[in-house]
């Protein structure tokens, strides 16, 4: 069996980002990225802006926190990754992409 787990995307930031700090100081990064999809169902184009919870760890990603803002346009390429929340009626899943690079598009804001 074989197994590829990459994404790449392109869209638009629509949140604003925020910088996190694991319990063992590690930085974490987090933003909502906008993307956009036309696709055709029955002979009739369908639009739709997903929003993908995006999220990078590194010292790196602090300046890369300082660059990007909710309306910028950037490329993220990760993993998908599965994450579990606990809430209080029960489990909740969620996926969310794990970036290895994060890049501002030319162009800046959308």
């Amino acid at each position: 069996m074989f197994y590829f787990n990459r994404v790449i995307l392109a869209g638009t930031v629509s949140a604003p980002v925020e910088v996190r700090y694991t319990t063992n100081g590690e930085v974490v990064l987090w933003f909502t990225l906008k993307v956009r999809s036309g696709i055709k169902h029955r002979k009739q184009e369908m639009e739709q802006e997903p929003e993908i919870e995006v999220m990078a760890f590194g010292v790196e990603n602090e300046k890369v926190a300082k660059a990007i803002m909710k309306g910028h346009n950037v490329f993220v390429e990760g993993s998908l990754e599965e994450r579990v929340i606990k809430m209080e009626l029960g489990v909740k899943k969620a996926l969310t992409v794990v970036a290895q690079k994060i890049a501002l598009l030319k162009g800046g804001e959308a």
